[in-house]
């Protein structure tokens, strides 16, 4: 599935002691840089400040990432996960390194990712059009799945199939990093840029499809994507540039913008628990909430379940006010009051969607834990 590889890794000491690599198709090799460490700081980064551990590299970083990490980014991971501030110590290299130019983005085949992949597939500045579309393999494929290969064969399958339907370069890069910075949910932001950084002679520029707003920006130790566009500033470097994109726009914007995109009726993949979109899952129903107010489900009826979503329709909404009233949905809370002007409201399939609801998560979480997001929920 991957060919031939070549493979850049550093070998570490410490508490976790091991081998951490990032592994590319063959022709991709020219693209590393051996001189410098600066995408395996990034890959240890997050979870070194969540445990308050300071980070030492034999191995040159670059200059202004080191100075943008230490100066900014350490403090402010510091507050959000409540730790001493750490401290990166390596040798600099100030040597700016040459690129191709490339400018790439994330290809899941999700709103986000499909919304960045329509918006600068063509720009009015050329060279900033997207070349190539990446699989990052650094901790996605295991959440939500007690199957992380059939995940990952899936999604490099999608990613593939959209990259040659529609004139993509594809890439994917593989790495063991998730074993040693292993809570991907709450940093995944940092671990992909790491990713992209493994190739500074390839890229110039990368886009983050974020998933997050810039209205709802706020510091957390949840979720960095809450302030991503802080964080990517600081891990920016001379030779690659991050960006944040999707920030100024609403998730239902981002559907709006794709149901004028003609590959995400075929390709538009949003769920985490299955390969293909299972229709009842938290993600999936937020796009379909989105998809039904704007009247255009019938367009990707060949990635959703369109009739059982419309036969159970009455309870999917249910579902829609009781995560925007007891989970805090954010997505949830801008789409209730269109779906309540064009339905009316369920009042049975409420009262019992919001019993099953409560029922649900005493069972799952602590009240210590669920006044903690609903607390967090409020920012």
């Amino acid at each position: 599935m991957f060919g031939e590889l070549a493979k850049i890794s550093v070998i570490l000491s410490g508490e976790k002691a091991g081998e951490l690599f990032f592994e590319v198709g063959l022709e991709y090799a020219k693209y590393f840089a051996v001189d410098r460490a600066d995408c395996f700081v990034l890959a240890l980064l997050p979870q070194a400040a969540m445990d308050g551990v300071d980070i030492v590299s034999r191995v040159p970083v670059s200059e202004r990432l080191l100075f943008q990490i230490n100066t900014f980014l350490c403090g402010t991971l510091a507050e959000v996960y409540t730790q001493r501030k750490i401290k990166i110590t390596a040798p600099i290299v100030r040597e700016k390194l040459e690129n191709a130019g490339a400018v790439g983005t994330g290809i899941t085949c999700g709103v986000d990712s499909l919304y960045s992949i329509a918006e600068y597939s063509k720009t009015p500045f050329p060279s900033q059009d997207l070349t190539h579309l990446c699989l990052f393999n650094v901790g996605s494929h295991n959440i939500g799945l007690d199957a992380p290969k059939e995940m990952e064969e899936f999604r490099v399958d999608l990613a593939k199939r959209f990259c040659k339907k529609n004139g993509y370069e594809f890439l994917r890069i593989n790495s063991n990093v998730h074993d040693f910075s292993p809570n991907y949910a709450r940093y995944f932001t940092v671990l992909n840029a790491a990713a992209a950084m493994a190739l500074p002679k390839l890229f110039s520029s990368y886009y983050s499809s974020s998933g997050c707003a810039v209205s709802e920006f706020h510091l957390t130790g949840t979720d960095l994507a809450h302030f991503e566009i802080f964080v990517l500033d600081c891990l920016s470097t001379e030779h690659l540039k991050f960006y944040s994109t999707g920030t100024e726009v609403s998730r239902f914007e981002k559907v709006k913008t794709l149901s004028n995109y003609a590959p995400s009726y075929e390709f538009l993949n949003v769920c985490n628990t299955h390969t293909k979109n299972c229709g009842v899952c938290v993600k999936c129903l937020r796009t379909l909430y989105a998809l039904d107010i704007l009247d255009v489900l019938d367009k990707y009826s060949s990635v959703f379940d369109v009739p059982a979503y419309r036969k159970r329709h009455s309870c999917f909404l249910a579902q829609c006010w009781v995560r925007k009233t007891f989970a805090k949905d954010i997505f949830c809370k801008k789409m209730w009051p269109s779906l309540r002007r064009k339905y009316g409201i369920p009042v049975w399939s409420i009262i019992r969607e919001s019993i099953r609801f409560v029922r649900s998560r005493v069972k799952i979480y602590s009240f210590a834990y669920i006044r903690y997001r609903l607390q967090d929920a409020k920012h």
